[in-house]
């Protein structure tokens, strides 16, 4: 909890955990401090194994805060949790028109203190009202930043833009491209969500407003890869089932490799999608049967190797209440030897094994060669006989 509780401060709105789970961030949006009303502010948590308890480390505060930035909307963290990217929308330029910006902070070789702002970033190009920040993600190594500005008008009034910046040195950051639809697109709002991979050679950014005749707001996402110093749009994501008002794009994650990616739609259901040598496929639908479960797929957050994924619904009506929310965790992974992924390992599966048997013409498509070794036999019988059902 906050460690000065005060009602409406909005603490949790936000939140970040480092890979091996010892470094918690919590944004708290509306927090006053020295910077004066809502300036906001970013609390840093640490796992004391020996005590087995969680102690507060950093209250982490912008260097220039002022009034109504709100610091701590978004929060993203490294895998080793030791670089922070947080956002406050409500920064303002020097007319003092809100542009937003992004700051970072890093921990000090001996640990986390209350003023660790190592840079603060805007757009170049920075306007009233850009929303610069409304999505926000790290390269889990810290070398590439997405920064989401889905107000951003260059291609027409909310059309939006996503701009990417690279570090240079532990503190130094510097914007190497700005990302917008190839196609001027009013209302589309692209930036509305971000991810990169590990590598930092793909980007997948959320347009959830963009239109197609007769279909206002389906929405969709576009994946973008690192050729040498510029990014090129690889792909344009949209559901297989779109429908008006989806909003697809409202939020994305992306694996490691950046050859999987998860993309959410306010209507409540979420999208794999992976990179086939035709190109970007969509491979998986994940929605519950269940009808009180409202918008899952607004929040959503996937496992580095796409292994699984959780998806929050915060609309959701739980014991006869409305907006109760819950969140829904799915298992990505096939079960090895369910060779027609029907999610059951049965007769089919062992026939198509059988069939196989031997080695395998071409060792990179060979679904029956479960051990991977290129060639069908007793090891992977027994795999698939002891996953049967």
């Amino acid at each position: 909890t906050a460690p000065d509780p005060v009602p409406y401060n909005q603490f949790g709105r936000s939140v970040a955990i480092s890979a091996d789970g010892r470094t918690v961030v919590i944004g708290e949006v509306l927090d006053d401090n020295e910077g004066g009303n809502n300036a906001g502010a970013v609390f840093v948590f640490g796992y004391d194994p020996k005590r087995g308890q969680w102690l507060q480390r950093a209250k982490l505060l912008a260097s220039d805060a002022a009034p109504g930035d709100v610091l701590g909307l978004e929060i993203v963290l490294t895998r080793d949790g030791g670089t922070a990217v947080v956002t406050a929308s409500g920064v303002d330029d020097d007319k003092g028109a809100p542009i937003g910006a992004v700051y970072i902070f890093e921990r000090p070789i001996d640990g986390w203190t209350d003023m660790n702002e190592a840079a603060k970033l805007t757009a170049s190009d920075a306007q009233y009202q850009d929303n610069f920040g409304r999505s926000v993600a790290i390269s889990p190594e810290g070398e590439v930043i997405v920064v989401g500005a889905s107000g951003e008008d260059d291609g027409g009034f909310n059309a939006g833009a996503a701009y990417v910046y690279l570090r240079r040195g532990r503190s130094q950051w510097i914007e190497q491209q700005k990302l917008k639809l190839a196609e001027p697109t009013p209302g589309a709002q692209f930036g509305s969500a971000s991810a990169v991979s590990t590598n930092g050679l793909t980007i997948v950014v959320g347009a959830q407003s963009f239109d197609l005749p007769g279909a206002c707001s389906i929405g969709a996402a576009y994946m973008f890869v690192r050729q040498g110093d510029i990014w090129a749009e690889e792909a344009m994501l949209t559901a297989s089932d779109a429908m008006a008002s989806d909003r697809f794009g409202w939020s994305a994650d992306i694996s490691d490799d950046g050859n999987t990616a998860l993309i959410g739609a306010v209507k409540g259901t979420g999208y794999l999608f992976s990179r086939e040598e035709d190109g970007w496929v969509e491979t998986a639908r994940f929605r519950s049967p269940d009808e009180n479960v409202i918008s899952m797929g607004w929040s959503l957050d996937m496992l580095p190797d796409a292994s699984a994924a959780v998806l929050g619904a915060p609309h959701s009506k739980v014991g006869g209440t409305f907006l109760v929310g819950s969140a829904h965790v799915f298992d990505l992974a096939p079960t090895p030897g369910d060779l027609d992924c029907n999610g059951v390992v049965g007769a089919s599966d062992l026939l198509t094994l059988l069939v196989s048997w031997g080695p395998c013409a071409d060792c990179k498509d060979c679904p029956a060669d479960i051990d991977g070794n290129c060639t069908v036999g007793a090891s992977d019988l027994l795999i698939l006989l002891s996953n049967w059902g």
